[in-house]
């Protein structure tokens, strides 16, 4: 907040950083405890899909700008606007598997496809696909990828920083919203994390809900 010189706010500035980061590995570990407890709580509000969306969109974009890669985001049309459940919790995990697939991508694209169907009861199931053109996963390490404090295939990964969580966490909170998470992957070529999870439809005053046709 003070007038110092552009060397120090560089400092301050990767400080800064390494503070949220750091915040966001022991949310996780919170997080994850409650899950494992049985104690987690989600926190529903209405939302707008394409908000949510385009947050997710803002975040990964800015992490792949160094990168030779693509990231593009792909919505099925007609798809329920406004919806009502924990749009963070859906925000972190959508942050969670795209960030993966960052870490883990050097060349082509990432993509985030955003299906849906329809439920009974007023509610609806979100299908969120990420891919990757990343380096794969290996069929043998595919049982292990939701273990907690694991990543698999160390040797060929050991420059990756992370803490092994954020997948078994995700999958954790899905399962908490009605979903899961599934995974298909081509050593080598990349892979699909395909994320399920059920929202209520919220209608508006006029009693129509609008449908998300373009992003």
């Amino acid at each position: 907040r003070s007038n110092i010189p552009p060397h120090e706010m560089e400092y301050v500035q990767t400080i800064q950083v390494a503070a949220r980061n750091l915040l966001g590995i022991i949310n996780n570990i919170l997080d994850f405890s409650k899950v494992d407890a049985g104690k987690f709580e989600l926190c529903n509000v209405h939302y707008r899909l394409d908000e949510m969306l385009r947050g997710v969109e803002n975040i990964i974009a800015s992490r792949v700008y160094t990168k030779n890669i693509k990231f593009e985001i792909d919505i099925k049309p007609g798809i329920p606007i406004y919806l009502n459940g924990d749009k963070t919790k859906i925000h972190q995990v959508l942050i969670n598997i795209l960030g993966n697939a960052t870490k883990f991508t050097e060349h082509g694209k990432i993509q985030l496809y955003t299906g849906w169907e329809q439920l009974s009861g007023g509610k609806v199931k979100l299908i969120f696909q990420v891919t990757d053109t990343g380096i794969g996963i290996r069929e043998e390490d595919l049982p292990k990828l939701f273990n907690q404090f694991s990543q698999v295939d160390t040797k060929r990964n050991c420059n990756i920083k992370g803490t092994g969580l954020g997948l078994a966490l995700s999958r954790g909170i899905a399962r908490y919203m009605g979903g899961d998470i599934t995974v298909t992957s081509e050593y080598g070529s990349g892979s699909t994390f395909t994320v399920t999870i059920e929202q209520e439809i919220v209608k508006y005053p006029d009693n129509k809900q609008q449908a998300l046709d373009g992003y």
